[in-house]
C-alpha cells in the first residue's frame, strides 16, 4: 500500500484506483473517510485540492442548508419509500418527519466522494446509510453551488435539486 501526505487532504493511503483519506468534521462530531479517484502519483489535482478547501470553509452553511433540502427530499418522498416496504413495516421503516432533527434519526453520512471526473467540475457527495432505503442508501451531492439529493449511485443530473440555502430548485 502507497501512502503520502497531501496539504489540504493530510494522510491518504490509495486503494487500487483510490486514495482514502479522512477528515474531522466539528459540525458533524465525526471523523469521515474521504475518497478521491487516483489518476497518476501527482493527484490529488488542483481542482479536487480548490473545491474540498471551498467545501470546508463553508461547512456551517452547508451543513444547513443539507438539513433544510433532506427535510424537504424526506417529506416529498414519504409515500414512494413506504411504497418500497410491507404494509406492516411501512410506518416503522418509514416514519412520518415532524421536524428537521428527526432526519438524523433515518441517515448517516459515512463517507465523502471527490470526483472530477465525471463532471465538468468537481462533485462532492456525502455517500449515506439510509434506513428508508438500506440497500441503496442515500447521496447529497455538492455541483456547481447546489445540492443534488437522491438514492445512491444516482448522477447528478436525476437528483431532486436545492439552490446553496436548502430550497428547491
Amino acid at each position: 500500500m502507497y501512502s503520502k501526505s497531501d496539504s489540504v487532504f493530510g494522510k491518504l493511503e490509495r486503494h487500487g484506483q483510490t486514495w482514502v483519506g479522512s477528515y474531522w468534521f466539528d459540525v458533524l462530531e465525526k471523523d469521515i473517510e474521504i475518497n478521491l479517484d487516483y489518476s497518476d502519483e501527482n493527484s490529488p489535482s488542483k481542482q479536487e485540492r480548490e473545491s474540498f478547501l471551498s467545501f470546508k470553509a463553508q461547512i456551517d452553511k452547508i451543513f444547513l442548508a443539507i438539513q433544510k433540502a433532506l427535510f424537504h427530499f424526506l417529506i416529498e418522498n414519504t409515500e414512494h419509500y413506504r411504497q418500497q416496504h410491507d404494509i406492516e413495516d411501512q410506518e416503522i421503516v418509514v416514519p412520518e418527519i415532524k421536524n428537521i432533527a428527526e432526519i438524523w434519526e433515518s441517515l448517516e453520512i459515512i463517507r465523502i466522494e471527490i470526483d472530477s471526473h465525471n463532471y465538468q467540475n468537481t462533485c462532492i457527495t456525502m455517500i449515506c446509510d439510509f434506513k428508508w432505503d438500506a440497500e441503496h442508501g442515500l447521496d447529497i451531492d455538492f455541483y456547481n453551488n447546489q445540492i443534488g439529493i437522491s438514492g445512491g449511485g444516482v448522477h447528478w443530473d436525476d437528483k431532486a435539486h436545492y439552490d446553496s440555502d436548502g430550497n428547491p430548485n
